[in-house]
């Protein structure tokens, strides 16, 4: 069994906190230079880390990473109030060893090789590509109003489970039972009991089942039915289901229950931004694509369809040419035999 010690546990925290931020460790962050191209730059400044005699961090650089990273990550700031030597013992170690690392793959001319260079080509054309999605929205902002969020929450709350914390329909309390007799035997106890079907079954060692029933709930058409058509309650009747018998009791019409329209607004207003953005954006591209006389290759798609369906064909006739041959083996088994294949036996 491994134990951490509480500040290695920590340490892993912050570490990942300061990783998923994206402010103190991404090479694309600042441009990654090595110590002596840096050196020129902070040279008036104080510094925090040099390396091989050149400065590579100073302290305004480190505070305002650090300060980036606080505002994306409230949990940084709380673990640094918890525990005050992480700021040094963590984060800017962490962040030495980054900068040890990218001086290193500087100085080993790794930097150089071919293969780094894609790498960071392809890592800029998504950075780009990110970026050119966050401009356009900066230049396409999308408004949603507390009326907008409100009509959304109206027509979705029964739908998204997010918002529905209880469905609605009508509280049912049923026994089942294998035969009918035993069924209506139960049935009039209850009704000579005063109609208290819980407290006679939990009497007598039966299992209560208690449903909500509405339109959408999977319950056997004749139950639902006996449920959904009482008028007035309660109502306690048999009901034949699916080769059982049930004495069923309808207790009560209940309403849904909903997450407070209030405490998800915000959640929900997001969830609205996004999707308008989306739409936005593929009629964005609907329009871009006849304006920019795009044009696609979609017989590369078609043919790569067909040959999925080829294999697949060639695999099912493989696999039924296979069975038959399996088939004809066991016959011919047989008729040298004159007994039947084991595996072909009647039980």
């Amino acid at each position: 069994m491994i134990t951490l010690h509480r500040t290695h546990i920590l340490g892993i925290a912050l570490f990942s906190v300061v990783m998923l931020s994206g402010c103190l460790s991404w090479p694309w962050k600042k441009s990654v230079q090595t110590a002596s191209e840096q050196g020129t730059n902070i040279a008036n400044e104080e510094v925090l880390l040099s390396i091989d005699g050149k400065p590579v961090l100073t302290v305004e650089d480190y505070e305002n990473q650090l300060k980036e990273a606080a505002a994306s990550s409230p949990q940084l700031e709380m673990m640094l109030q918890m525990t005050p030597d992480a700021e040094y013992e963590f984060i800017f170690n962490n962040l030495k060893m980054t900068k040890l690392i990218s001086h290193w793959a500087h100085a080993t001319g790794i930097t150089e090789s071919a293969e780094f260079k894609k790498d960071r080509a392809h890592l800029q054309e998504l950075l780009d590509t990110q970026l050119c999605v966050q401009y356009y929205d900066q230049a396409h902002p999308i408004d949603v109003s507390d009326a907008d969020i409100k009509a959304f929450y109206d027509a979705e709350k029964d739908k998204l489970p997010g918002l529905l914390l209880a469905p609605g329909g009508v509280k049912t309390e049923a026994v089942k039972f294998e035969s009918q007799a035993a069924a209506q035997t139960f049935l009039d106890v209850v009704k000579a009991q005063g109609n208290n079907l819980d407290k006679i079954a939990k009497d007598q060692k039966l299992s209560v089942n208690n449903f909500v029933i509405n339109e959408s709930t999977f319950h056997s058409k004749p139950l639902k039915d006996f449920a959904l058509q009482a008028s007035s309650y309660p109502v306690l009747g048999l009901v034949k289901a699916d080769d059982a018998y049930w004495v069923a009791k309808v207790v009560e019409k209940t309403a849904a229950k909903y997450q407070d329209f209030e405490k998800v607004k915000e959640g929900l207003r997001n969830f609205v931004r996004q999707q308008r953005k989306d739409e936005n954006m593929r009629k964005a591209a609907e329009q871009f694509e006849k304006e920019y006389q795009t044009i696609e290759n979609k017989a590369y798609f078609d043919n790569k369809v067909q040959a999925r369906k080829t294999a697949m064909d060639q695999m099912q006739q493989k696999i039924q040419a296979q069975l038959q041959s399996e088939n004809a083996r066991e016959i011919n088994q047989e008729q040298q035999t004159g007994l039947p294949n084991s595996s072909s036996q009647v039980v």
